[in-house]
């Protein structure tokens, strides 16, 4: 599998609560309050510190027929810092989101103990090294992708009225991605080609400057 980006703070406690983001009734997750637009103003919004919108779009929809969720620390960490519990580089699957994150606290000297800040949210467990969080989705295979980038680009005509032109090009977009992904790096997995291929549904004119 290619490497993917890491999105640790992925919202899996509420995520049976709402419509999955392929279906029409969610459209880009509209449902779930997520900014209009990827303006550098929305990064950080609500749940998804350091995440735009495209990424955190793009992130829900693979995520919804990943074939696996990975430990982005033990698949990337480096097994020499100080606190790595892992020998090496290693896919490990992640458990179901079943852990709160226990609140930081501040202990000052004749002052009563203070939570500075708690989770609420469940998080999964790299149970082999004890890692929390750190999620990376694995990839499917380009047949797999590509049917769902299709439907994708299918919903996007029927919604934003693309061209017909602009839709083959997406999808010729992705698949040049794809095929691609076997030698690269990060910016290759699943989620950063959905990405790109979010921001050109929103933003048909970044096509122009696109290469494949």
């Amino acid at each position: 599998m290619s490497q993917s980006a890491s999105h640790s703070d992925e919202p899996d406690s509420d995520a049976t609560d709402r419509p999955a983001l392929g279906a029409r009734g969610n459209w880009w997750g509209e449902e779930a309050g997520l900014p209009q637009s990827d303006d550098a103003d929305d990064r950080g919004h609500a749940d998804h510190g350091g995440t735009s919108r495209a990424e955190w779009i793009a992130h829900q929809l693979v995520k919804e027929s990943a074939p696996a969720i990975l430990s982005g620390t033990a698949l990337f960490g480096d097994p020499d810092e100080e606190y790595a519990t892992h020998d090496a580089n290693v896919e490990v699957e992640l458990t179901d989101p079943e852990v709160y994150v226990a609140p930081s606290t501040l202990d000052a000297e004749g002052e009563p103990e203070r939570e500075l800040y708690a989770d609420h949210r469940r998080v999964r467990v790299d149970e082999q090294h004890g890692y929390l969080g750190g999620v990376v989705l694995a990839d499917r295979s380009k047949h797999e992708f590509m049917a769902q980038v299709e439907i994708v680009v299918a919903m996007a005509q029927q919604r934003e009225h693309l061209r017909d032109s602009t839709a083959n090009d997406l999808v010729d977009l992705a698949r040049s991605r794809k095929a691609e992904s076997h030698d690269a790096v990060q910016d290759q997995s699943d989620v950063a080609i959905m990405t790109e291929i979010v921001r050109c549904i929103e933003t048909p004119a970044l096509l122009k400057d696109k290469e494949w």
